[in-house]
């Protein structure tokens, strides 16, 4: 009799010993579910995101509904296809998630102090032309598709907006703190031909 009643007394002992440690279990992976959601957030709020492409002004680069990724910390360079802000804004981090707000993706051709002309070529076609702040000269062939040279001169007159008048004389200057953007795919694409350059505040990330 004693046996039984020893046996009986240590049931509800280790079942209370199992339901801590379930307990404990539960406690831990809420913790970690909890901390890697913070994670996520923090990490789409502050360093990167992704972007869903609504346009076709990045054919043949990037297509309407395809989906990107941005670097939010990277400052922009020539050559980079930023996604930025068509108006500014009061708060970029909701406005970043907020689909109200129109965001465009372009290439960067020229930052702060460069200048900016078109040239018009033997074959009726305007070529783009930079000068750098240190007086180099850049032509746009320093990107690709494929591993072929984007071929995106500006087909038509009608197109070079703000370049229009310009020449290697008198070109467009960006202001400091800005950058002077386009469309790959000139024909169609409203950029900085058409509304000038952008402050970096507008800026939303780098496509990675």
């Amino acid at each position: 009799m004693q046996t039984d009643v020893s046996t009986q007394n240590t049931q509800p002992v280790v079942q209370n010993s199992t339901n801590k440690r379930i307990s404990k279990v539960i406690d831990v992976l809420l913790t970690l579910v909890i901390v890697a959601l913070v994670c996520q957030v923090v990490l789409r709020l502050f360093f990167f995101t992704r972007v869903k492409v609504e346009q076709n002004s990045m054919e043949p680069t990037l297509f309407n509904e395809q989906t990107v990724f941005i670097n939010k910390t990277k400052l922009p360079t020539r050559g980079d296809v930023v996604v930025f802000f068509k108006e500014p804004s009061n708060n970029k981090v909701l406005d970043g998630f907020n689909p109200g707000v129109q965001k465009l993706i372009k290439r960067v051709v020229a930052t702060e102090g460069d200048c900016v002309w078109v040239e018009q070529q033997s074959n009726g076609k305007y070529a783009l032309f930079v000068a750098t702040s240190t007086g180099e000269i850049l032509q746009e062939n320093y990107y690709t598709h494929n591993g072929k040279p984007l071929q995106a001169d500006l087909q038509m007159a009608h197109n070079l907006g703000c370049l229009a008048q310009t020449s290697k004389a008198h070109p467009f200057v960006v202001p400091q703190g800005c950058f002077f953007a386009l469309g790959d795919n000139r024909e169609v694409s409203m950029d900085s031909r058409h509304w000038g350059a952008f402050p970096v505040e507008q800026v939303l990330g780098v496509v990675i």
